[in-house]
């Protein structure tokens, strides 16, 4: 028969013979083996299993692989073929055991071996942790092992499974160790290198040498394996001072400064510089004298070789130099010279230092000659006066002598003094900068005759003999005031400005630059000419008198009025003076006065006013009242005054204040213009007085709107009826009369509304106002309308009977459609749409308002419908009574408030978006203005749309994407074939959650997420790997180690290219997640790497190593010149090489077989620091370069003193103008130009003398210094002067235009009067 598909043994077997039934035992062939292929990887990957006899049925099928079932089980429908993945492990021969049925087969399984695809981390020589990355690591470190360079480490860990693990290297040194990885018993093998070693800092020696300390990193321990050399000389004395970190030795004797150092530890090199310390000078001693002599210098680090020194002096060369061995002292002669100061420039193998040295200054021992104020000629004895007479200045007292010759070599001056006077004036000789003092006396002054002047002062002279010429060395004091306005006239005469006073035979002293003389002097006497200021207030007053000669000082006049004396007397000006009149009445009479004894012969007379009035203040009520009156020349005596109004006598008059107040009690009275009459001692004045006009304090009586009597109380309503009348606007006023005089009237008033009706009252003619009011309205019920508006009626009294009187305001908005429903009680109006309760109400009837409030219907819910997922989406929740303004409007669910709340037109429907929650029967509250409604609102059960993470056997994060998760982490829970799961955390609201899944096995397992109540499931798959890194290699190719899983551990089954180009050398490191392969040479980054596993392809990129620069050597100048780069990565096609300087591209770049260095020519520039880029297949490095700096090699062009074009020849001067800079003594020059490119440059300099100016030059930052000298002066033509002397006119150039850098001797006599006619071409003297 033919047996149906199936599987198993010992199956029930039934046949049926026409009836008879006989039953045995039926069992299927058992399973065969004959292959297992597909990825071998650690972390476990897809096999295929072939053979025979596997029925069609998975679950009646199982497969383990070292005891570990395998996941992901399925099988073809020919029954020879099983695919599955592999449980995580590591090792060879591992028993496969299948199961089909209950009948079982049996074979063995092999993990692919280790890869190491990259090895990265610490590379410091004091050793640390190292990471190697690569495949089929495995999971465990038990069967793990790793050597570095035949040593086994320690501290090793697996950082990520399969893929990467952590060891400790430890302290060494050296590059390309063998590294060997053993996982399990299958082994790989890669290299490490400590990193090379680095300079930080180097200390320095002194130029005989000494111990020198490096700091830096990666110098080990060994001081056996460092070696070092300063310029190409081996250093001694090797030790190690601080492991790894720092080291020392010993330098040679030498001088110098940025000499190559090179270190090198264990085979690794790196480069420094080394300079050694610079000179220093502690002391000048030796002959300092002006004719130049020996001289010792102390100080350091000059060497012992001359030949490499230079010492300059002001400039100049010093001679006979010697330096001492012990590197400390140089000798040499001193160059002829004077002044203090002098630059001195030490050069020590191109170190420079300076210092100052001055020569000895001079010294006077005796000034003598004429001491005449008309001037003379005066010698100076003494010392250090050199020979050079154009480096001597001499000055007397601040002025420069003139006509000065040298007479003697260093110890004789002769020069003439001009005209001056004074004693003991200082003289001071300098001699090229240096100072030195002695003084010199004038004649004493005389007096002859003295002028006078008027008590303001004046101009007065004074004859005598020797005043000299110079007003500001000249003093007068008048009784001790001292005098301005000093003038010159002549050696025997001159003018000075006395103060203002007054007297005669003042002492007058005169002091004439030190030296005094005492005579005497008298002011002129005084005269009458005005008096201002009569008539006088009879409480007195100013009075003004002019004339001449008063003075200035009040305390010498005495003034009269009348035989009384005046007070505060002031006087200005000498021609004015003022006084205060005693207080009295009258006039013509009479002044005098007298001022320092001296009494006016003129008669002044004076009176005194008639009364004023200016106001009148106090009560004046129609009762009378207390009244002051203010005015002036009342006097004091109220026997000789009287006051009426109306010709009425006024009542206790009194004077209250002399002169100027009278008060009194007015008659009683009304109105304005009462005529008013004061008269005080005969003469009279007259005024008007008004009554005040009436005020309402208050009204009352009736309000009811039929009328009545009402009542106005207030102030100055007078007694007569007949001066009364009021006005009330549309009322009738009848039955007007005084119930109370001044204060109440009464009248009747007629029916009628409204409030605040304008009322005025009329007493003789002056009016005032205030207003009436009938009665208000009251409201005692209003009924409600829905929030669209509606009819509203409201009941209560006093509305009145006409609609048209009657408004209402809900919320200060004016409502319409008022009717009157009955009168007096009840109206309705049309509410507008709106919500909320206890919303103000106002009625208003004929201006009066009444406030109530009123409330709308509350809101109402039929039905929530929308998006009710736990983010919070948008709803729409229809009702009644809403309103139409969302901002009136809360919504909330759960007590979270809700968002975007907006409001139908029809007031029937509401939209927002819910706030982010979860779980059902929540309470969503409406709330419109005060006015609340509740239901209940179910959240959207949760959604699984994808799960992602760890796949992993031994567990891990696991992330749930879906929708509606909420974002309370407490209300979740995630269950896994039932076992919940634990770090549930909420990684994106509402639509992400990770957990951490346990370890295990297996697809399709069942998981259960709970969302506070509310639940849905899907499954879980443990399982599948990824491409992680792939190294790097040198330019000139090498090893590559890729990381990543899948990679199988055949090597013979994947090829790998880059850009097309198949590589070499392909090797399994760690079976499945690390390979090696051999990179082809090249340069470039994200170039295409493919790798191709049995057919499987995946892409991927590959960088090479970038380029890196330790070296710049050659030719530095700014015209550009051939350079050498040195450093790595640099490739051999120069195509893909580019190299910039400042931004500048380099030319006839070429590049080295051996991928480490570049020569090219760098483009023309100039200052330091430019950066230099160097680009490599799209790889950059940076790095420094510094143009030479610029030298002057010589100054040439204009040296005229009126300025000009000058020349500056040299080297390094760039082609950038607006990068040069020049000054000259610190002040910048103008009109730069390059006229030869990096050799010359041209400036204008401004008009100037002398010579050694300081000259700086600054190109893009680099300076170097040099000296200008303007011309020395030329003499074309000189006129002729007669014997007796004279101006004498010079025809040349180059004289400058200051004529006190200038002097000029005939025959060693120097000449005065020197002037500059024209700046820089002609000079004139005497």
């Amino acid at each position: 028969f033919n047996a149906p598909v199936g599987v198993g043994k010992d199956l029930e077997l039934v046949i049926n013979v026409d009836g008879q039934i006989v039953n045995s035992l039926y069992t299927y062939l058992p399973p065969t083996f004959t292959s297992i292929t597909g990825d071998k990887s650690t972390n476990g990957g897809a096999l295929l299993l072939s053979g025979t006899n596997f029925g069609v049925d998975k679950n009646k099928i199982t497969v383990t692989i070292g005891g570990s079932a395998v996941t992901s089980l399925s099988v073809s429908q020919d029954h020879q073929q099983l695919s599955f993945n592999a449980p995580p492990g590591s090792g060879a021969n591992k028993e496969v055991v299948v199961t089909v049925g209950g009948q079982s087969v049996t074979s063995t399984f092999s993990y692919d071996g280790p890869t190491i695809t990259a090895v990265s981390g610490s590379t410091s020589t004091a050793g640390g942790f190292v990471t190697l990355a690569g495949t089929n690591f495995g999971r465990s470190t038990v069967g793990l092992s790793i050597t570095v360079d035949g040593s086994t480490t320690d501290s090793f860990s697996i950082t990520q499974n399969d893929v990467e693990l952590k060891f400790r290297v430890s302290e060494g040194t050296g590059k390309n160790l063998p590294v060997t990885l053993t996982v399990n018993g299958q082994s790989t093998t890669s290299t490490y290198s400590y990193g090379a070693p680095t300079i930080a800092t180097v200390s320095q020696s002194s130029t005989s040498g000494g111990s020198v300390t490096v700091q830096g990193s990666n110098f080990g321990k060994d001081a056996q394996k460092i070696t070092v050399s300063i310029s190409g000389v081996n250093c001694d004395g090797i030790s190690i001072v601080s492991e790894n970190t720092q080291f020392s030795f010993n330098a040679p004797v030498g001088v110098g400064k940025d000499l190559m150092l090179i270190v090198s530890v264990n085979g690794q090199n790196t480069t420094g510089l080394y300079t050694y310390l610079p000179p220093t000078v502690t002391s000048i001693t030796g002959d300092k004298s002006t004719s130049g002599g020996v001289l010792l210098l102390s100080g350091t680090n000059f060497g012992t070789d001359k030949n490499k020194i230079t010492v300059t002096i002001g400039g100049s060369a010093v001679t006979s130099l010697l330096v001492s061995q012990d590197h400390q002292q140089l000798s040499f002669n001193a160059p002829p010279g004077s002044g203090t100061n002098r630059m001195i420039i030490i050069t020590v193998g191109g170190q420079v230092v300076t210092a100052t040295f001055s020569y000895d200054g001079p010294t006077i021992t005796a000034v003598s000659g004429s001491t005449s104020t008309a001037g003379g000629f005066v010698t100076i004895t003494g010392t250090n006066f050199g020979r050079a007479a154009a480096l001597v200045s001499i000055t007397v007292n601040g002025n420069s002598a003139s006509d000065y010759s040298i007479t003697q070599d260093d110890t004789g001056i002769q020069f003439k003094v001009s005209e001056g006077t004074g004693k003991n004036l200082p003289v001071t000789l300098t001699v090229d900068g240096q100072s030195t003092t002695s003084t010199y006396s004038y004649g004493a002054p005389t007096i002859a005759t003295v002028s006078q002047s008027s008590t303001s002062g004046g101009s007065v002279t004074v004859q005598g003999g020797n005043f000299g010429k110079d007003s500001q060395k000249i003093l007068v004091t008048l009784d001790g005031v001292l005098c301005e306005g000093v003038s010159s006239i002549s050696h025997s005469s001159f003018s000075f400005n006395s103060p203002e006073g007054v007297g005669k035979d003042l002492t007058l002293v005169i002091n004439v630059n030190g030296q005094s003389v005492t005579g005497t002097f008298s002011y002129l006497p005084p005269s009458f000419l005005s008096l201002e200021g009569s008539p006088l207030s009879t409480s007195g007053g100013s009075l003004t008198i002019k004339g001449t000669n008063y003075g200035n000082d009040y305390t010498k006049i005495v003034v009269k009025v009348g035989g009384n004396s005046a007070s505060g007397i002031t006087v200005s000006n000498h021609n004015e003076m003022s006084f205060t009149a005693p207080e009295g009445v009258g006039k013509d009479l009479l002044v005098t006065y007298s001022i320092g004894g001296q009494s006016n012969s003129e008669t002044i007379l004076v009176s005194y006013s008639p009364p004023s009035v200016t106001s009148i203040e106090g009560d004046f009520s129609t009762g009378g009242g207390s009244i002051v009156l203010k005015g002036d020349n009342f006097g004091k005596d109220v026997g000789v005054i009287s006051v009426k109004i109306n010709g009425v006598d006024v009542q206790s008059l009194n004077v209250i204040q002399n002169h100027h107040q009278l008060s009194f009690i007015a008659p009683p009275g009304t109105g304005l213009n009462n005529p008013l009459a004061i008269q005080v001692q005969g003469q009279s004045i007259s005024s008007v007085f008004a009554y005040s006009g009436p005020t309402v304090t208050s009204v009352s009586g009736s309000t009811s709107t039929a009328g009545g009597f009402v009542f106005l109380s207030g102030t100055n309503f007078g007694r007569l009826d007949s001066k009364l009348s009021v006005f009330i606007e549309g009322s009738t006023i009848s039955e007007l009369k005084v119930t109370q005089n001044d204060v109440e009237i009464s009248f009747r008033i007629s029916s009628g509304t409204g409030n605040n009706i304008p009322l005025t009252l009329y007493v003789d003619g002056q009016s005032t106002t205030s207003s009436y009011s009938y009665s208000s309205s009251t409201i005692t019920s209003i009924s409600k309308a829905s929030t669209s508006g509606g009819t509203v009626y409201v009941e209560g009294t006093n509305f009145g009977s006409n609609s048209n009187s009657i408004s209402v305001k809900l919320n200060e908005v004016a409502c319409s459609g008022i009717s009157i429903v009955y009168a007096n009680t009840k109206f309705s109006f049309e509410a507008p749409a709106g919500v909320g309760k206890d919303i103000p109400l106002s009625v208003t009837v004929n201006g009066q308002t009444t406030l109530s409030s009123f409330s709308y219907l509350a809101p109402t819910i039929t039905s929530v419908v929308g998006d009710y997922s736990t983010n919070g989406q948008a709803l729409v929740l229809t009702g009644t009574n809403f309103g139409t303004d969302n901002n009136k409007i809360t919504v909330s669910i759960d007590g979270n408030n809700v968002e975007s709340v907006v409001v139908s037109t029809d007031h029937t429907g509401l939209s927002f978006n819910a706030p982010p929650g979860s779980g059902k029967n929540k309470p969503l509250i409406v709330t419109v203005e005060g006015q609340s409604v509740s239901t209940t609102f179910n959240y959207s059960a949760p959604i699984i749309t994808s799960i992602s993470g760890s796949r992993m056997t031994d567990g891990g994060i696991v992330t749930i994407s879906g929708s509606n998760f909420g974002r309370a982490e407490a209300l979740i829970g995630i269950t896994v074939d039932g076992s919940t799961v634990s770090e549930v955390h909420i990684t994106e609201i509402d639509s992400q959650i990770t957990f951490r899944i346990s370890s295990g096995t297996g697809g399709d397992r069942l998981l259960t997420l709970n969302v506070n109540g509310q639940i849905v499931t899907s499954t879980y798959s443990y399982g599948t790997p990824i491409i992680e890194t792939v190294s790097q290699s040198a330019t000139s190719g090498g090893t590559v180690n890729v990381h990543g899983s899948n990679f199988g551990k055949v090597p013979e089954k994947i090829s790998v290219s880059i850009n097309g180009v198949n590589c070499s050398g392909v090797a399994v490191v760690t079976e499945n997640t690390q390979i090696s392969f051999n990179a082809p040479v090249g340069v470039g980054k994200d170039l295409t790497l493919v790798i191709n596993v049995d057919g499987q392809q995946v892409s991927g990129k590959y960088s090479y190593l970038p380029p890196t620069v330790t070296t710049i050597t050659g030719d530095h100048s700014t015209s550009g010149g051939a350079l050498i780069l040195s450093g790595n990565n640099f490739g051999t096609d120069k195509d893909k090489i580019t190299v910039t300087i400042g931004g500048q591209s380099v030319t006839s770049l070429l590049v080295s077989q051996d991928h480490v260095s570049l020569s090219f020519n760098s483009p023309p520039g100039s200052g330091k620091n430019k950066e230099v880029v160097v680009t490599i297949g799209g790889q950059s490095v940076s790095s420094t370069f510094s143009y030479s700096a610029p030298t002057i090699t010589s100054i040439s062009g204009s040296r005229s003193t009126d300025g000009g074009i000058v020349t500056i020849s040299g080297s390094n001067f760039g082609r950038a103008e607006a990068l040069i800079g020049i000054t000259v003594d610190g002040s910048t020059v103008s009109e730069v130009h390059i006229t030869e490119i990096d050799s010359q440059i041209t400036f204008r300099i401004s008009s100037g003398t002398g010579g050694d100016r300081l000259l700086t030059l600054n190109v893009n930052g680099q300076i170097v210094t040099s000296t200008y000298s303007y011309g020395t002066p030329i003499i074309e033509t000189v006129s002729q002067s007669a014997t007796s002397g004279g101006t004498v006119n010079v025809h040349g150039s180059n004289f400058g235009k200051v004529p006190e850098k200038i002097s000029v001797s005939i025959n060693g006599v120097n000449c005065s009067g020197v002037a500059v006619v024209t700046e820089n071409t002609q000079i004139s003297f005497n």
